[in-house]
């Protein structure tokens, strides 16, 4: 802790002190830990004691997360406890490999019996071991050097434990299927009325009531009595207060593969019966598996039908399990699904205001009501910024490497493409020639129509509406340079990104992927307006990137097919906005030459598929060229679903 807190590189992404943030509408955000009512109700106890009064409030995070090692082990499992503070900025733990540390590795209790209620205690007694350094300092300041360069008091303090549901209950000392932070029965947990908080003080008083009968806690309030917490060593801290809601096992994995997926495909098989069913699941699977492609989305060449899931295929998997349902499953399930990744989405954002608050309470009562659906069939009950995909990168570092020396080999690329010295790149190729060879005559026109646009920015008509002849005259043997790609760069802390939420997608336009078939990838444009989410955007297909010279002029572009609005809402059932390839008069596709500086940046648009069967040799790479009309996947990431709503 002593080297995150006195981190220079860390020194300006730290709070340290609570804070309040407001945004241009004077509405509240909770952005980083710091902004939590939590942090400042242990700022107000430390404060109104005369002793600790205006230290800095240092809170620990742990995190652990179940593990095999294989490597001169013998397959052994453990827990490996991961530790960071608080104070450090939420965009900074996810980017900065110092930020969260590895500080001991924990036994699990797997056997039955007595000798497991050991292997439970052993498990509480070495956390509170592994922490007992910081006991003294949790009620005297200790003076420390900061990463700022000035010296502090700070005060220690055990804040939340990140940990999926199983090391949840083993933590809170209660028995599977009961609940770690709440009173509600294990067959009633959706009731509000009757439950309240749990706290020391409520079990010890259940201790008393039952006269110290462990069988009677155990049965009737799912209470493991003979266990003592490990956060009972320290002051100000209450393990049930403490228990951080795990996002990726609990809610990705938990709830949308281990159940509601589940219960689609189980509604499927009991409703159509098994030949029938086998179809439509191999549908759904082809459907998925004909989702073009987008930068950094996982493709499903097989659909779903693979046994061993992890919470990154979960996560993959949820982001194009919509669009493949919708027609196949009667629209209160499609609801449903669309109803939870809404809630999925709004709770990972990386600022969450007031406003937003709201819309994760209306999306939580529509799920309720919209998964009736389940309970009408007679076969299935209710489905009962912390989040252990943090603790999941740290002891998958390996594969980090692997991928950041990749990173570096396509920048590596890219630079040889800059040079000149890859295919990738075509040079003194003339505008005519060009057209020629990608099969578009009228290509020099969109081009006069361009240079119209930029020449005269404040004309009445844009270009594509102007006379041709009051265009700017461009020679047919205009030399220009293509490309396959392009970089766009833009802040989404809600992603996975830089120090300062910063993220760097590639934008494909390339006639040969990865030894196949073409990747033309969609667009975000931005259409001038000033309207909100995908109001203010239009959606387009790259079909290639290339710049020319005109007047000393240098000009990167774009030419691009366009996509038209279907609608003036989102789908009822999906709530995706949904786009139609784009025709002008003569019914030819509506193409045009863009500025690069126009596109914000990669959209993903997934086939509306309908009820009927799409063929069986449609491949991915056809799927932007095949259907009338597609959904514009606010799903494909974080930073897509605040743009595109």
């Amino acid at each position: 802790m002593e080297s995150q807190i006195g981190n220079p590189d860390l020194a300006r992404e730290m709070d340290f002190a609570p804070k309040h943030v407001k945004g241009k509408d004077e509405q509240c955000q909770y952005c980083d830990f710091m902004s939590g009512n939590w942090a400042w109700d242990q700022a107000d106890i430390i404060a109104s004691d005369p002793d600790t009064h205006g230290s800095i409030f240092a809170p620990v995070i742990l995190g652990s997360d179940k593990t095999t090692v294989s490597v001169a082990t013998g397959q052994n499992e453990y827990y490996p406890l991961y530790a960071s503070l608080g104070n450090i900025q939420n965009h900074v733990c996810c980017a900065h490999h110092n930020a969260v540390a590895v500080i001991g590795f924990l036994a699990i209790p797997k056997r039955s019996g007595a000798f497991q209620r050991f292997r439970q205690q052993l498990f509480h007694a070495s956390l509170a071991y592994i922490l007992q350094s910081l006991k003294l300092w949790m009620t005297k300041p200790k003076v420390m050097h900061c990463g700022n360069g000035h010296f502090y008091h700070v005060i220690y303090g055990i804040g939340p434990y990140i940990a999926d549901y199983p090391e949840q209950c083993l933590l809170a000392c209660i028995v599977s299927g009961w609940c770690a932070r709440c009173t509600a029965f294990f067959n009633d947990l959706d009731n509000k009325e009757k439950a309240s908080l749990c706290s020391y003080e409520h079990t010890e008083a259940l201790y008393d009531a039952v006269g110290g009968n462990h069988r009677a806690l155990w049965d009737g309030y799912g209470i493991i009595a003979n266990i003592v917490p490990f956060t009972s060593s320290f002051p100000r801290a209450d393990i049930h207060e403490l228990i951080a809601p795990d996002l990726l096992h609990q809610i990705i994995k938990g709830t949308f593969k281990d159940h509601l997926v589940d219960w689609v495909m189980d509604y499927i098989n009991i409703t159509h019966g098994k030949r029938e069913a086998e179809c439509i699941i191999g549908e759904i699977d082809h459907q998925i598996a004909a989702v073009p492609l987008f930068p950094g989305l996982r493709h499903f060449p097989q659909g779903c039908g693979f046994k061993q899931w992890t919470g990154g295929d979960s996560k993959a998997l949820m982001k194009v399990f919509l669009p493949a349902i919708a027609g196949l499953v009667p629209d209160k399930m499609v609801r449903t699904i669309a109803s939870f990744l809404e809630i999925c989405y709004l709770v990972r954002q990386s600022q969450i205001n007031e406003m937003t608050l709201m819309k994760i309470d209306l999306a939580v009562e529509q799920f309720y009501q919209e998964q009736e659906i389940f309970i009408e069939t007679d076969q299935f009950g209710a489905p009962n910024g912390l989040c252990s995909s943090i603790t999941e990168l740290k002891h998958i570092k390996a594969m980090l490497v692997t991928n950041e020396r990749l990173d570096k080999l396509n920048l590596f690329h890219i630079d040889l493409q800059s040079r000149k010295l890859l295919p990738g790149f075509i040079s003194d190729i003339n505008l005519d020639g060009l057209s020629d060879f990608i099969g578009v005559p009228h290509l020099r026109e969109n081009v006069r129509w361009f240079l119209y646009d930029q020449l005269y920015p404040e004309a009445e008509v844009m270009g594509m509406e102007a006379d041709l002849n009051a265009c700017p005259i461009v020679n047919p043997l205009l030399t220009v340079n293509v490309y396959h790609s392009a970089v766009s760069l833009f802040h989404a802390p809600s992603d996975l990104s830089g120090i300062g939420g910063m993220h760097r997608e590639i934008i494909h336009a390339t006639p040969t992927w990865r030894n196949a078939e073409a990747r033309h990838d969609c667009i975000f444009v931005a259409n001038g307006t000033n309207n909100d989410g995908f109001r203010g955007l239009n959606a387009a297909q790259v079909h290639l990137f290339f710049s020319f010279t005109y007047d000393d002029v240098c000009y990167p572009c774009a030419f691009v097919h366009w996509f038209d609005t279907y609608g003036d809402s989102p789908c009822e059932n999906t709530g995706l906005w949904m786009v139609e390839p784009h025709f002008d008069a003569f019914q030819r596709r509506l193409t045009s030459v863009i500025h690069i500086d126009t596109i914000l940046r990669s959209a993903h648009l997934i086939p509306v598929y309908g009820p009927r069967f799409i063929p069986s040799h449609l491949n991915f790479s056809h799927s932007l060229h095949a259907f009338a009309l597609y959904y514009v996947n606010k799903y494909a990431d974080h930073h897509s679903h605040e743009i595109a709503f």
